[in-house]
């Protein structure tokens, strides 16, 4: 469930990237993210949990391919492997 929302939703989500301040942009999504994801201790059964979860990944479609692409436009090429690399080992703990 997660992945079919973070799939469909990508593509809107970095449309959106050029129209709204980084600023703004990365922190609320950071901010529904918390949301959404505290939001899923309230579930008590599959089909809650799982239209939470499909919201999660609407959210996060949009802040890792945000993330990527202003780590590309304040860094050099020859800098980005570095960025990406700490940007990636954060995400995943």
């Amino acid at each position: 469930v997660f992945f079919i929302s973070y799939v469909v939703f990508e593509v809107p989500a970095n449309m959106l990237l050029t129209r709204v301040r980084p600023s703004i942009y990365l922190s609320t999504i950071c901010v529904l993210w918390g949301g959404v994801a505290a939001a899923m201790a309230a579930g008590q059964n599959w089909s809650q949990i799982a239209a939470v979860r499909f919201c999660l990944g609407i959210i996060e479609a949009a802040f890792a391919p945000g993330v990527a692409f202003y780590l590309s436009c304040w860094y050099k090429t020859h800098e980005l492997a570095r960025r990406f690399a700490i940007y990636y080992t954060g995400e995943s703990s």
